[in-house]
C-alpha cells in the first residue's frame, strides 16, 4: 500500500468517524412522553417522563438511506403518596408540565384508564396539560384495538411489558441518574417474570405481595408509545 493510499484510507475512516459523531449528537427529533399510572385506594399514582430521540445510524445500501434509531431515556420519576384525589393528580401533572425546561416538547400524556375509565382521562383532557392525551386500557389479549373511549388504545399487558423488556436488553433505554426513585424502578423492573400458563399462554406480572408497580407501568406506557404507536 502506497503512502497516499494510506492516507486516502485513513481520512475515509475519519470521515465516518465525523460522520457517526455528528448523527450522535444531532438527533432529528426529540419528543418528551408522560406515562401515567392512576392509582386506585390502595395503590400509588405514579408518572414517567420518557424522552425520545430519534438519531441517524448506520447506511443501509438497499434502501439508499441511513437507517433511523430511537433511543430512550427516563428522565423524571414519581410516586405520588396513598390517598392523592384525582384533581390533586391533575394539578400535579400540570405542576409537572411547568417545570420542564421545554414544555412544548411533552406533547403527549399516555395514561392507564384501566378500571379508572373514562372520568379521571376527562378531567387530565379538560385541563389541556398537552394536545395529545392517550387512554390505554390494560387487556389480557393478544392484539392492539382502539378502545370506544375516544383517543384511546386497549393494549394487551404482553406488549408494554415485552417492549421495555427489548429496549432494555438492546440497551436503547436509560435512566437518568439523580433520580431518587430510579432503584426503586430497576428494583421493579428486575421483579418482572413472565411465566408459561397451562395454555401455553404467557403471563406477566410483578410477582411481589404487599409491593406495587406503578413506576414500571408508567414508564411501560410512555416507552410503548414512544416507539410502536403511531397510528
Amino acid at each position: 500500500m502506497s503512502v497516499l493510499d494510506f492516507q486516502l484510507e485513513s481520512y475515509n475512516d475519519l470521515q465516518k468517524v465525523a460522520e457517526k459523531f455528528y448523527r450522535d449528537v444531532n438527533p432529528l427529533s426529540v419528543e418528551l412522553v408522560l406515562g401515567v399510572d392512576i392509582g386506585r385506594v390502595q395503590d400509588h399514582t405514579a408518572v414517567a417522563l420518557v424522552e425520545k430521540r430519534e438519531f441517524l445510524t448506520d447506511f443501509d445500501p438497499r434502501g439508499v438511506a441511513y437507517r433511523k434509531e430511537k433511543r430512550l431515556a427516563v428522565r423524571y420519576l414519581e410516586r405520588m403518596p396513598l390517598g392523592t384525589s384525582w384533581p390533586e393528580v391533575v394539578r400535579r401533572l400540570r405542576d409537572i408540565q411547568r417545570s420542564l425546561d421545554a414544555p412544548e416538547k411533552m406533547r403527549t400524556m399516555v395514561v392507564d384508564a384501566t378500571g379508572v375509565g373514562d372520568p379521571v382521562v376527562s378531567m387530565i383532557r379538560d385541563a389541556k396539560l398537552v394536545w395529545n392525551v392517550q387512554a390505554v386500557n390494560i387487556t389480557g389479549g393478544i392484539e392492539v384495538s382502539k378502545s370506544q373511549t375516544k383517543g384511546g388504545y386497549n393494549v394487551p399487558k404482553r406488549d408494554l411489558i415485552t417492549n421495555l423488556q427489548l429496549l432494555m436488553q438492546q440497551r436503547r433505554l436509560k435512566v437518568a441518574g439523580g433520580i431518587p426513585e430510579a432503584a426503586l424502578l430497576a428494583k421493579e423492573m428486575q421483579a418482572m417474570q413472565v411465566r408459561q400458563s397451562t395454555f401455553g399462554q404467557e403471563q406477566f406480572a410483578c410477582w411481589r405481595e404487599k409491593e406495587h408497580d406503578d413506576l414500571v407501568l408508567a414508564t411501560a406506557l410512555a416507552c410503548w408509545w414512544a416507539t410502536f404507536c403511531r397510528w
